[in-house]
């Protein structure tokens, strides 16, 4: 469309903290597969087509209320992970919306039944808008390894295929490793001055598992998730990069914990110095990085000592630790619906990273026990 005729479109999501964040990748991606890269002229924060006008503004609605207000002649406007957005940035978002033939295209996997856009744009759809619910059994590009999560998602954790896979909102269950153990908000993030310690955390991906890097820090019995890095198929010397780049904490010498089972990883990333762009400039960087520990139970021991904390606060930008937190669950029996006591292993990766993190403060309870049948 953009390149057929004059538009400009505003493709927005409740948090965008950089051009990253937004569906900037995605649209470039789409040129390219196009064959329109020839007419459009692609910048780091911008997307145009100088043959016809058409140009993509990038924003964030939470902290550009102001700016959104201000902005005019939007033909299109696409709201991208639209479960997030607040009823007060609707509120703030719609009326700008107001040239003649414009359009929004809204586009979210639903979470909880109680999110403002799931009652505003399905619950009581208003007049002049459509509802369309499209799930993976109905795209005709879908891969075989799509269908395969899928269909384990299906036979092992019939809760998450219900939200994930069949668009359906997620209710609380027992099977549900955090349920009601955990919220999403807003928080400010610490500077090193501001806290006892940083905790850093390391997960690395496995074939078509994502590394992770996840940072927290204690406050008055809450664990705040802070930031993450999240990547799949990244290659070992661009994990500083594409990565842990996203957590700069971890550039300032705070102790990182990282999974034990990559020992070669972990040697290659601590001895050497890194270049990254840090705040917009280059910065050469090492990273204290070291194994954490593991024993047999220490996954249980790990999640017994997260569900001790008072709640657990994850900040909005942390999607992926948030998407983990909704689906991580324990296996439930097909017959009767009973929850067993086994993990899915699955949806654990920044998680992992989270208990890594924690090492020398998550204990072996096993040894506890022995300790105390010795004395």
């Amino acid at each position: 469309m953009a390149a057929s005729n004059k538009y400009r479109i505003l493709c927005c999501r409740e948090v965008q903290v950089s051009i990253k964040d937004s569906v900037h990748t995605l649209l470039k991606d789409t040129i390219y597969r196009l064959k329109l890269q020839g007419i459009f002229e692609i910048t780091d924060v911008s997307i145009r087509c100088p043959a016809t006008g058409s140009e993509f503004i990038f924003k964030g609605l939470k902290h550009n209320i102001n700016d959104i207000r201000s902005t005019e002649g939007i033909d299109i406007c696409w709201v991208e992970e639209a479960h997030a957005v607040s009823e007060d940035s609707w509120r703030a978002l719609i009326p700008t919306i107001r040239k003649a033939g414009s359009r929004i295209i809204i586009t979210f996997n639903p979470d909880l039944e109680s999110d403002a856009t799931y009652q505003r744009f399905v619950i009581h759809c208003p007049t002049g808008y459509e509802a369309l619910k499209i799930n993976y059994d109905e795209n005709p590009f879908l891969s075989a390894e799509v269908l395969a999560e899928a269909n384990y998602d299906k036979e092992v954790n019939p809760e998450a295929y219900d939200n994930v896979w069949l668009g359906n909102v997620r209710k609380h269950s027992e099977a549900q490793v955090f349920a009601k153990k955990y919220e999403v908000r807003e928080f400010k993030i610490p500077t090193r001055n501001e806290v006892d310690r940083f905790f850093i955390g390391v997960d690395w991906g496995f074939a078509k598992d994502p590394t992770t890097i996840v940072l927290s820090f204690i406050r008055e019995g809450y664990l705040y998730i802070c930031r993450e890095g999240y990547g799949v198929g990244v290659d070992t010397g661009n994990i500083a990069r594409d990565i842990f780049s996203k957590v700069p904490e971890a550039a300032d010498k705070w102790p990182i914990y990282a999974d034990c089972a990559r020992p070669e990883t972990i040697s290659f990333i601590r001895t050497r110095r890194w270049n990254v762009i840090q705040d917009g400039k280059p910065r050469e960087v090492f990273y204290n990085i070291q194994p954490a520990k593991k024993w047999k139970g220490s996954v249980e021991d790990g999640i017994a000592y997260l569900k001790g904390f008072k709640k657990i606060i994850i900040h909005p930008s942390c999607v992926h630790t948030k998407m983990e937190f909704d689906n991580y669950s324990y296996e439930v029996d097909k017959n009767n619906g009973d929850v067993l006591p086994k993990l899915v292993d699955k949806y654990n990766h920044c998680i992992d990273a989270i208990r890594y993190s924690l090492d020398g403060y998550i204990t072996n309870h096993s040894l506890d026990w022995l300790r105390y049948y010795d004395k």
